[in-house]
C-alpha cells in the first residue's frame, strides 16, 4: 500500500468506490481506493515525477533509500574516483614546475648564454614546435587507437628526456 502524500487534489468519486484524483505536483490523473492504494489510469502505482526530481535535487535519499557513507562530505564512490585524479593532477603540476624552473636555470647558466635568450627560445623555438606537435597529434588521433596514440607520444618524451639527461647535457659539460 502506498501512503497518500500531501498535495493530492480530489477530482471526483467514481461508482466503483474509486476516487479520481489529480496530483498537483505533476498534474497526472490517478485513482485511489478506500484502502489508500493509489494507481494511475493504466493500473500502475503513481509516482510524482516532479516531487521525485525535487527529492533528487535536494541530495536526500528517495523513497527510503539508505544514505551512502561519506568521507569529508563526499560519497565514497565519488571519492574513489576523485582521489586518483587529484594525485595525477598534483604529479603533473609538480613535474611541470620542476621542468620549467630547470629549463630557465640551464639556459641562463649555459656557456655563452644569458637571460636575453629566453624570449627568443619561447617565441622562435617553443611556439612553432608546440603548434607542430598539436597538428601531428591531431593527425595521429584520427589514425591510431587510444592506447597506440598514448604509447607513440610518450615514448618520444621518454627518449628525449633520457637522451638529454644522459647524453646531450653530459656531452656539453665535458
Amino acid at each position: 500500500m502506498l501512503p497518500r502524500q500531501q498535495g493530492w487534489v480530489r477530482v471526483a468519486r467514481g461508482n466503483e468506490g474509486l476516487a479520481r484524483e489529480q496530483c498537483d505536483g505533476c498534474g497526472e490523473n490517478f485513482r485511489s481506493n478506500q484502502a489508500g492504494e493509489i494507481y494511475q489510469e493504466n493500473g500502475t502505482f503513481h509516482i510524482c515525477k516532479a516531487k521525485a526530481a525535487a527529492a533528487v535535487a535536494d541530495g536526500q535519499p528517495v523513497f527510503g533509500e539508505p544514505e551512502n557513507p561519506k568521507f569529508l562530505g563526499i560519497e565514497l564512490e565519488t571519492f574513489k574516483k576523485i582521489a586518483p585524479l587529484g594525485l595525477m593532477f598534483f604529479c603533473i603540476l609538480f613535474n611541470y614546475t620542476i621542468l620549467r624552473d630547470t629549463k630557465d636555470v640551464l639556459v641562463v647558466t649555459a656557456k655563452g648564454s644569458s637571460a636575453e635568450i629566453i624570449p627568443f627560445l619561447k617565441t622562435r623555438v617553443n611556439f612553432p614546435i608546440a603548434v607542430g606537435f598539436m597538428l601531428l597529434y591531431t593527425r595521429l588521433a584520427n589514425v591510431l587507437s587510444k592506447g597506440a596514440l598514448f604509447y607513440s607520444v610518450i615514448i618520444h618524451f621518454i627518449a628525449f628526456f633520457g637522451a638529454f639527461g644522459f647524453v646531450l647535457y653530459l656531452a656539453v659539460t665535458r
